[in-house]
């Protein structure tokens, strides 16, 4: 690629997904071979980018590698960064049952089993009300979020997802969610589940 050519392509991906975002995380291997070319017209002209992964991520603030020091609960992890900084992980898009309510423990015990003391890919969305990270974790480039939902060890979180994810993430968890009902695992092999929003509403009023 020369020169004038990588200049007028980080231009388009600065205007494209802005200057918050993860630009090394596109920048740094211009051409892959499951890169995706998304277009925007500017004025009737089709402007191109090439990105590495979905354009709902070039939203997302930053990206950033960890190891997944403990697992709580079935959606909620805390990580090291490479620098040494901890952080408290709420999963994105999901809600798993809480551990004091059928399968809680054992939705947490699957996502132990799988991530603990593992490297993953934290996601960035924003933080929630109890100022924890809200992220989509990826491990070995598989959507760790979605992955629960699949396992059936978790809802998918439709009141939520609904306004953050698009259209092609939102039926993709809706069909793993499908899937995991009718071979009836994890929470679906109970007769009727309580979904966790419900139950906290039960115990807890004032949560959500």
């Amino acid at each position: 690629m020369n020169a004038i050519l990588k200049v007028t392509l980080y231009c388009v991906v600065i205007w494209a997904v802005g200057w918050n975002a993860p630009l090394t995380r596109v920048l740094a291997t211009p051409i892959l071979p499951d890169a995706a070319v998304w277009g925007r017209q500017i004025n009737g002209v089709e402007q191109s980018v090439l990105i590495a992964e979905p354009p709902t991520w070039a939203h997302r603030r930053m990206a950033y590698d960890a190891v997944v020091l403990s697992v709580h609960d079935g959606d909620t992890v805390r990580v090291r960064d490479a620098h040494g900084g901890i952080h408290k992980i709420r999963l994105a898009n999901i809600d798993a049952p809480e551990l004091t309510q059928q399968n809680g423990q054992a939705s947490a015990h699957a996502l132990r089993q799988w991530l603990l003391g593992k490297t993953v890919v934290v996601n960035l969305l924003g933080h929630d009300r109890y100022r924890r990270e809200v992220a989509q974790l990826t491990y070995k480039h598989q959507d760790v979020n979605a992955w629960l939902v699949a396992q059936g060890w978790a809802w998918h979180y439709v009141s939520l997802a609904k306004k953050q994810q698009n259209q092609i993430e939102f039926a993709h968890y809706q069909k793993a969610e499908g899937q995991a009902r009718q071979q009836r695992l994890g929470v679906w092999n109970a007769r009727n589940p309580l979904p966790p929003w419900q139950f906290r509403r039960l115990n807890n009023p004032n949560n959500r």
